[in-house]
């Protein structure tokens, strides 16, 4: 894990290769230590861990069902070439 110190204004950039930058910027903190991030990227999807397990759950569960959909398909149509 990568651990920095930023101030209020202060960002990070985030990348992978062939993909649009992600920008992470302090917008503010607060006395009480909490912190405003802001994120900035076209092509990015940004969420709260706690709401990305969820959704990633939920895709895994949609995934799932689209394979065996799939392999359902391929099963019914097994042999017609030959017929």
């Amino acid at each position: 894990m990568l651990l920095l110190q930023r101030k209020t204004n202060e960002s990070v950039m985030a990348w992978v290769d062939d993909h649009e930058p992600l920008l992470i910027r302090v917008n503010e903190v607060s006395p009480t230590g909490s912190v405003q991030l802001g994120f900035e990227g076209k092509d990015h999807q940004v969420c709260r861990t706690e709401i990305f397990h969820d959704f990633k759950d939920k895709i895994s569960d949609e995934e799932n069902l689209e394979i065996e959909l799939q392999e359902s398909l391929n099963y019914q149509n097994y042999g017609r070439d030959e017929l």
